[in-house]
């Protein structure tokens, strides 16, 4: 969900945290929280590979099927609530 001040709140099935440059910590059903303009300036590497996705947006019980693709992305400081897999 994003709201109109441009703060933010996604849900991540599974990822993983990178600490000192490498994969650690698996976490399972992941809480992005942040505000996009804060999070734009932490991009600090971005991948030449091309990842695609098929998810779903919606509220209110409402939801549609949406695509989105992007190469993968290292946000450097960006607040992330798991349970560790």
């Amino acid at each position: 969900m994003v709201e109109g001040t441009g703060k933010f709140t996604f849900s991540v099935s599974f990822g993983y945290l990178i600490e000192n440059g490498k994969l650690t910590t698996p976490l399972k059903n992941a809480t992005l929280i942040g505000t996009n303009t804060i999070i734009l300036k932490n991009i600090d590497m971005v991948g030449n590979d091309k990842g695609f996705f098929i998810g779903t947006c919606g509220k209110s019980g409402q939801s549609v099927p949406v695509t989105a693709g992007t190469p993968t992305l290292r946000i450097n400081k960006m607040t992330v609530g798991g349970i560790k897999a």
